[in-house]
Order: C-alpha cells, then structure tokens, then sequence
C-alpha cells in the first residue's frame, strides 16, 4: 500500500529533531541506551571541564529557550538561579501539563527522561549540585 501524501510532508520533512532525538530510539528506562547515544557526556563536561559560568554562557550563547508558551530564555534563567542567595536552592522540572491536550514536557520525560536529569544540575556551583534537589510534577505518570 502507498503512503497517502499530504501538505505537512514537505512541513516535517525538514524538521531536525534535538530535544525529542532519542525519543523511539531508546527505551527511557535504560540508562546504558541513553548512554550510549553520548547520554551525560555534557553534564560530565560541566562538571569536570567547565565553571558554573561557562556554562550558563554557553547556554545563553546557543539561543536556547524554555518549551512554555512565554519561551524563555534558559541561559537567563540558569543565571539568575546562580545567583540566588541561599546554602540550598531548588531546582524544579515543572512537567505539569496545564493545558489540555498539551504533551510537550510529557513527550519529553516519557521518552527521554535522562536528558532532563542530565541538565537539572548544570547552572550550580559545584558544592550546589551536591545539595540541589529536583522535583517533577505529580500529574506525570510513570509506568
């Protein structure tokens, strides 16, 4: 049987798939599949390689931006959580998806969850990362 054709062909056909990359490729619950696509290879960098700053200069350079409705800039918002007073800080992945009919942050921790354990800790100081705590929202469910 041939495939139908549509409009949204040409529209997906040059489409890159970054953050939704691994997703089908790997099973989410299998942290060596992830690893052995280069999982963690970036939070190692950070870690070993890199200052607090360099990263959240890197991330600002790249453009990167939040997947909410308002897109905001994530090197901005790494920054600012760097420089927050405070012995502990708190890092959190709000997955809660608000809107009905909307899976964007699902679509991600469901079928790449160690990409966003991988960039949790990254705009800490190093004695921050050890401290940092994460929390993903109830309404995602695991299976």
């Amino acid at each position: 049987m041939e495939r139908l054709q549509t409009h949204l062909d040409a529209y997906f056909h040059g489409q890159q798939h970054i953050v939704l990359e691994n997703s089908g490729r790997i099973d989410p619950e299998a942290i060596d599949e992830y690893i052995a696509r280069d999982g963690y290879q970036a939070l190692i960098a950070a870690l070993t390689e890199m200052s607090p700053q360099s990263v959240i200069d890197q991330i600002s350079k790249s453009g990167l931006r939040g997947r909410g409705g308002g897109g905001y800039p994530t090197g901005l918002k790494w920054g600012t959580v760097a420089k927050a007073v405070g012995a502990q800080k708190y890092v959190i992945c709000n997955g809660d998806e608000g809107d009905p009919g909307a899976f964007m942050d699902r679509s991600v921790l469901e079928s790449d969850p160690q990409r966003v354990i991988e960039a949790w800790p990254s705009p800490l100081t190093r004695w921050e990362r050890r401290r940092a705590t994460s929390m993903c929202a109830p309404s995602i469910h695991w299976r």
